[in-house]
């Protein structure tokens, strides 16, 4: 998330397909930020490029066609990158944002349920 959230989206290669409008992500992220955030703020507000050690396992999920795949994969694997981190990145074909959300109402039953199987491998490991 940054103050450019509504600019940050439209430049996405698939936010016209996308369910989010740059409208309201730019209201959010106005309504979130502190007026002038510190680094360590900043660093709680949005990881992104400032990757960090963890013991929790990490999995994340993201369709392919979501206008922030690119930045959802790359949070993944910097995190990934941090030794000791347990990362699993899971990318369902040509689907948007918010797939566990809505996946019955769209009919995107097997693809849920290939994430729901990928994640309890994950997680038995």
């Amino acid at each position: 998330m940054t103050l450019n959230a509504g600019a940050d989206y439209q430049a996405c290669k698939n936010s016209a397909n996308d369910c989010l409008t740059p409208e309201i992500l730019q209201w959010g992220a106005q309504a979130y930020y502190p007026k002038q955030p510190t680094e360590e703020e900043l660093a709680y507000i949005s990881p992104l490029h400032r990757p960090f050690k963890t013991r929790v396992p990490l999995f994340v999920q993201a369709g392919t066609a979501e206008a922030f795949y690119n930045t959802i994969e790359e949070f993944a694997q910097e995190m990934a990158g941090v030794e000791g981190n347990e990362v699993r990145f899971h990318a369902t074909d040509f689907v948007t944002h918010n797939l566990i959300m809505a996946y019955h109402g769209v009919g995107l039953d097997a693809q849920v349920e290939r994430v729901f199987a990928d994640f309890s491998q994950f997680s038995e490991q």
